[in-house]
């Protein structure tokens, strides 16, 4: 894991210069992890509090079924709070964040950072961005969800971070006292794998449709936006009335295929590999 300083007053202003700190290698740490270890015999990272800090996992982000944080039992609620921010995976459509067994609501990240210590954060207050919002805690308003959009989400404007997935969250020794020193505290976070649509009946009687396209053919790709095959990290969408030809040894990893038409695998080569970290079939077959 990549740890990376994100002090609002060290990010550049632009947005070009923003991406080019947050690629620049040499200004993240790292952070080592014990491989399918018990979780209570983990390894305990320092932090200074006080800071904001982003922790990186890579190009494939966050893919888990839960991960937990345990809080030191050295923290005291006179001490500044942390502030975090991750990416995470295509592969989960959002995240639920638990204080212990009683989860803390999406949307309850502050606007404002307060590093002093002098405002007292709630356990565990977060923002959970999937990758058609843009942060509000960015200075803009929240609006309503549309129907059919995810209710523990919140849709919001565009914005120029459309397209990104963020986890941000607070951890605060708020609830810390000389009373319970000892006592364990945790986040816990629980990725979700899809939040809507996601068991929408499909007529398996459709016949595939009889239109074919070759992946291999240049011409298929013509009418599409880029004019061209789909790079690794984009998304495809097989159109209604097309049947796909997969006629490549291996297509590029893909972000996010979605079927409404047909694919069919050539039987002309000795093995083919579709590869999306997300295929979902929406009326269509493969």
């Amino acid at each position: 894991m990549k740890i990376l300083n994100y002090d609002d007053d060290l990010l550049p202003k632009e947005e070009a210069a923003l991406e080019t700190y947050l690629k620049d290698k040499s200004k993240y740490g790292s952070l080592a992890f014990r491989d399918k270890e018990d979780p209570l015999a983990s390894w305990a990272y320092p932090f200074v509090t006080g800071h904001k800090y982003k922790a990186h996992w890579g190009v494939v982000g966050i893919d888990f079924t839960d991960f937990q944080l345990e809080m030191s039992e050295r923290w005291r609620n006179t001490d500044k709070p942390i502030y975090m921010v991750h990416n995470f995976t295509n592969q989960r459509h959002a995240l639920n964040v638990f204080n212990g067994n009683n989860q803390v609501a999406n949307n309850t990240l502050p606007k404002t950072w307060d590093p002093s210590g002098k405002t007292v954060y709630d356990v565990g207050v977060n923002l959970v961005i999937n990758g058609t919002m843009k942060d509000p805690t960015a200075g803009l308003v929240t609006e309503t969800p549309k129907e059919g959009e995810s209710t523990t989400t919140p849709a919001v404007k565009k914005a120029s971070e459309q397209g990104s997935k963020f986890l941000k969250y607070i951890i605060s020794p708020k609830e810390r006292s000389d009373k319970n020193l000892w006592k364990r505290q945790n986040l816990k976070f629980k990725g979700i794998f899809c939040i809507y649509h996601c068991n929408v009946e499909v007529d398996n009687n459709v016949d595939i449709p009889m239109v074919y396209y070759k992946w291999s053919e240049a011409a298929t790709w013509k009418s599409t936006t880029a004019g061209r095959s789909p790079i690794a990290g984009e998304d495809l969408i097989v159109p209604a009335g097309w049947n796909l030809i997969l006629d490549i040894a291996e297509t590029p990893l893909l972000k996010k295929i979605t079927v409404l038409g047909g694919i069919t695998f050539s039987t002309e080569l000795p093995s083919v590999h579709l590869k999306a970290y997300i295929i979902s079939v929406r009326g269509g077959l493969i």
